[in-house]
């Protein structure tokens, strides 16, 4: 059996979703992480500089890290891409249908 402790979102405002994680879930802001960018890039299969913030959030045990891309136009609708963790054993991520 898999346990989560960890889940990354990707967000458009920062102060919004903390809000709302905050006041209406119960989480706990935890901390501020500035990532570095080409890292970043590697991980998320886009291309630098995103300007990448990351807060982290707990509730309990759980950590929710809300992400944030601060370049224009790193936010876009969804589209379908490998996750480049398949070394760890965990197959690439597909949307359904």
């Amino acid at each position: 059996m898999a346990i989560y402790n960890h889940i990354g979102q990707v967000v458009t405002d920062l102060h919004r979703s903390r809000r709302f994680y905050e006041e209406v879930l119960g989480f706990r802001f935890w901390f501020e992480f500035k990532p570095p960018q080409e890292a970043t890039a590697r991980l998320s299969s886009r291309a630098a500089p995103l300007g990448t913030t990351a807060w982290y959030l707990t509730l309990d045990a759980f950590v929710l890290e809300l992400i944030h891309y601060a370049a224009p136009g790193v936010t876009t609708a969804w589209r379908s891409r490998a996750v480049r963790c398949t070394r760890h054993g965990v197959p690439p991520v597909r949307r359904p249908g």
